[in-house]
């Protein structure tokens, strides 16, 4: 219901219980008084603790003066006319800082200051924050949510989407992308900024730009349900050129480059070393300020993906299995001793079940969008998914047989991109659904850890891949505190070449 522009202001107080109902009556009243008429109030009935929200446009000298009106009573009513608390249950803040004496009495506050002084006679710690003197300190500093983008605007800054965010220790928060483009919106208006709205430019597009996975991990734990994602997919798409097109319209030859360059990042390894190639390249990506890619140890060999391999059941029943650009382009790790690729896995498994696969037509162009989404460039993301869902409707018969994905950032997409009523499922919900009924599970005695990917969570499929991971072994391990694996939707090797 906030107004563009508007800041959302938050406040708690608390009531002697006797008195709760004609205070809140009293503040109702007051919210009336000064046309707050978005005003609303809930909280702690039990404890007698009382929050309200009402929205406010700072930057009208008229708004604030209508501002300080009302904070003034609110304190009046609250700290003198009925004894309670200017701060129930969230620390004080400069909004309140200078109410303090009010809601305590002088006596009261005048050993607040002299504690104060005994620890922190220079008040470094948290200045003016509990302990303030300017009389007008709850008129100062105050922010205006400067509108910026219609898909963000909706954010009080409140912050709950900063712990599960992957770059939040690297470079930003969603919060603080959404407080750059804000800031950057206000300084393209003022001449006197343009220096500064020049330098905040140039850090963004490393800092808000590139840095952000675009998983949207930052909407599950937003009140007002913003995907940042989507702001940055925004800014990325001012900034395309048009190779991708190129990309999309010779998907399959792009792929084959990408498995021919994996062949020489081994061949390279092998030849001279991987420690020696990882320093050289290094030296080069320093010499040529980070215009030579970056040498991983742990880039995996090329995938030997073919739909002639893929075993059939003929008679049985049918299942659709589309195999993800990235699973047809990367194979196992170098250092694995793993012989068989994922889709041969996968593979094997079904026909186990007695499911007979079928494999898409032009299955090497096909693409669920996803690497061209994530950088910005919609008609081609868009016109990839369209590809893909009308070779998934053919393969499937109009939706007649299960479809099965592995990677399930491309399930997802395909899930809110396509127009038909397709069924498509990743791996966690198909092996529950399909091939438990006609597998049978035998528990190893190690210990499995599991990570849901950020897809995963947002198709609601967390507990069921515990559930799954439990029929495999009794000791099953989540990480803690582990969220987004840093790639989120730039899921395919096709993102260098964007």
């Amino acid at each position: 219901m906030r107004k563009q522009g508007t800041t959302a202001v938050i406040e708690d107080i608390a009531f002697p219980m006797e008195k709760l109902d004609v205070a809140t009556l009293k503040l109702q009243a007051l919210f009336k008084k000064y046309d707050y008429d978005e005003a609303i109030i809930f909280g702690h009935a039990l404890d007698s603790n009382l929050h309200f929200v009402f929205t406010q446009d700072f930057s009208i000298p008229q708004e604030v003066l209508r501002y300080k009106n009302f904070i003034q009573e609110v304190t009046d009513m609250v700290a003198v006319n009925y004894k309670g608390s200017l701060k129930a249950e969230h620390g004080t803040g400069r909004n309140m800082a200078l109410f303090v004496e009010l809601e305590w009495a002088k006596k009261a506050y005048d050993i607040m200051k002299k504690i104060k002084d005994i620890f922190d006679s220079k008040y470094l710690l948290n200045p003016g924050v509990l302990i303030n003197n300017d009389k007008d300190i709850y008129l100062k500093n105050l922010k205006p949510l400067y509108p910026t983008n219609p898909l963000v605007d909706k954010c009080i800054e409140c912050g709950f989407c900063e712990p599960v965010c992957p770059s939040n220790a690297l470079t930003l928060t969603p919060r603080q992308r959404i407080v750059a483009n804000r800031e950057m919106s206000r300084f393209a208006h003022i001449s006197k900024y343009s220096n500064t709205l020049e330098i905040l430019q140039k850090l963004y597009k490393y800092d808000g730009k590139q840095t952000c996975a675009t998983c949207s991990l930052c909407s599950t734990s937003c009140p007002v349900e913003i995907y940042v994602a989507n702001l940055t997919k925004e800014l990325r798409e001012k900034n395309i050129g048009k190779f991708s097109k190129n990309i999309a319209n010779h998907y399959s030859a792009t792929l084959n480059i990408a498995k021919f360059a994996l062949d020489i990042n081994s061949l390279t390894g092998f030849v001279f070393g991987e420690r020696i190639m990882q320093k050289s390249m290094d030296f080069l990506r320093k010499a040529t300020h980070g215009k030579v890619p970056k040498y991983s140890l742990y880039i995996p060999k090329r995938s030997h993906f073919s739909a002639n391999k893929f075993l059939k059941n003929r008679g049985g029943e049918k299942v659709v299995y589309f195999t993800s650009c990235i699973c047809r382009t990367f194979g196992n790790q170098k250092e694995s001793d793993e012989k068989l690729e994922l889709y041969e896995v996968i593979n094997t498994l079904i026909n186990r079940a007695g499911y007979e696969i079928i494999i898409p037509k032009n299955i090497e162009n096909l693409c669920c969008g996803t690497p061209f989404s994530s950088k910005g460039y919609k008609e081609e993301a868009n016109l990839q998914l369209k590809n893909l869902e009308n070779a998934l409707f053919d393969a499937s018969e109009g939706g007649e047989f299960p479809i099965l994905c592995e990677t399930s950032p491309c399930v997802k997409a395909m899930m809110q991109g396509f127009k038909s009523k397709l069924k498509v499922y990743e791996p966690i919900e198909f092996t529950l659904k399909f091939l438990s009924p006609k597998l049978k599970f035998k528990k190893i005695s190690e210990s499995i850890a599991i990570h849901s990917t950020c897809s995963t969570v947002k198709m609601g499929l967390k507990e069921k891949f515990f559930e799954l991971a439990k029929m495999c072994s009794d000791d099953v391990i989540i990480p803690k505190d582990v969220t987004c694996c840093g790639f989120a939707d730039d899921i395919s090797i096709t993102q260098y070449f964007i």
